[in-house]
């Protein structure tokens, strides 16, 4: 929040007269240190104009050339305001004198001139604007305050008569209330004073209760304490964590490493493996093929196929309508032996129809009547998959075994 301030600075420490026949006056025109503020209602608060704002080069660079008006104008000095209200100006030799900030005051017009002779004007207040930062806290001094002038720019310097708006040679004017700059006593120390566990010194105003606040301080240092007891025990956790986490990254990294030299695994060749593997691995192989192409037919192409594939085509082939998705293992190789079942049958119907046909023993027939139309191997093939296989325990192992 920028504000405008019309502060008192203090008295008028010399004149003297210029060639042109005007007046230089030598003044303090702004200071450090704490100022009270009220609004009126009774409400009051202290702001800190601390050096490192007070003495910057672009405050100072303010003051250069400033309007010099008698008293202070309506408002700050504006380009369409500054025939009627300036005075004069302050020279380009504004310098810092301990807390002051000192400039000489060049006074041009006659009436001026006359109020400044005749002791009517001894005062200087100057006005500028600034931003208050709403934080509290305590001076190097140990004065304590509510908020901090920043960003301090001048916009003129006013003189003004003995006392004039002040009740004392250390209070300042600004435009919304009082300003008052926190007073000391005699030996230039508060009146009230408590001390931190650290040393410090903490300076009270008149009016506080030095046994409360001191008390009131020693309760928060106390809870400081357990606090700062708290931070180190986290601490502590933190660094063991850090360490814990360090030598992971260590093994890991190390982990990296030996997997990165660690010799590849040596390539399985047909020579490395036992020449009786290889021989029931083939038979497997071809007994898994010779049995599929009996329901396949004999031009079937199995080659890169996996023995789950091969018998998954083998079903697909003897029940179209059957879906192989969610069923278990045992259920999909009662499919298959199904399958291959019905197909034997048939070729065996196939190879009875022929051999009647050709004059045959009657006796090597089959007993059902319709063994070896379609119609009767088509009943067989639905009945055996719905059925456990009904393979000789000799059968089903020669089965399993050629899988």
């Amino acid at each position: 929040m920028r504000v405008t301030r019309f502060n008192f600075a203090g008295t008028t420490r010399g004149v003297r007269p210029t060639p042109q026949g005007g007046l230089c006056v030598e003044a303090a025109v702004a200071r450090t240190g704490v100022l009270q503020y009220g609004d009126g209602s009774g409400r009051t608060w202290l702001e800190y104009r601390p050096e490192s704002e007070v003495f910057a080069a672009d405050s100072l660079a303010s003051l250069r050339g400033a309007p010099v008006t008698d008293e202070h104008p309506a408002g700050l000095v504006t380009p369409e305001t500054f025939t009627a209200v300036s005075r004069g100006h302050t020279a380009d030799d504004v310098r810092r004198d301990g807390d002051f900030v000192v400039a000489d005051l060049l006074v041009q017009d006659g009436a001026l001139c006359r109020k400044v002779d005749a002791g009517e004007r001894r005062e200087v207040s100057c006005g500028y604007t600034c931003e208050v930062d709403p934080t509290p806290g305590v001076t190097p001094e140990g004065d304590r305050y509510d908020a901090v002038q920043r960003n301090i720019r001048h916009n003129h310097v006013a003189l003004l008569a003995p006392g004039e708006g002040r009740s004392g040679p250390e209070v300042a004017l600004r435009m919304d209330g009082a300003a008052v700059e926190v007073r000391r006593d005699a030996a230039g120390e508060s009146m009230k004073k408590i001390t931190l566990k650290s040393g410090r010194v903490i300076k009270l105003d008149a009016a506080e209760d030095e046994g409360a606040a001191q008390a009131a301080v020693e309760e928060v240092e106390k809870k400081a304490d357990g606090a700062a007891e708290a931070i180190a025990q986290c601490d502590a956790v933190q660094t063991a964590l850090t360490d814990a986490m360090t030598q992971n990254a260590t093994l890991k990294a190390k982990l990296a490493a030996m997997e990165a030299t660690k010799p590849a695994a040596p390539e399985v060749t047909e020579e490395m493996v036992p020449d009786e593997v290889l021989d029931a691995a083939l038979a497997k192989r071809i007994a898994l093929h010779d049995e599929a192409r009996k329901v396949l037919g004999a031009e079937a192409k199995m080659d890169g196929l996996k023995p789950a594939e091969i018998r998954a085509k083998v079903i697909a082939q003897a029940f179209p309508s059957v879906k192989l998705d969610g069923l278990s293992a045992d259920r999909v190789q009662g499919l298959y032996d199904a399958a291959l079942l019905g197909a034997t049958e048939h070729n065996d119907g196939l190879a009875n129809a022929h051999r009647a046909a050709a004059g045959a023993d009657p006796e090597t027939r089959t007993d059902d009547a319709d063994a070896g139309t379609p119609k009767g191997l088509a009943r067989r093939t639905q009945d055996a998959w719905r059925r456990p296989s009904t393979m000789t325990a000799t059968g089903a192992a020669g089965a399993t075994g050629s899988r």
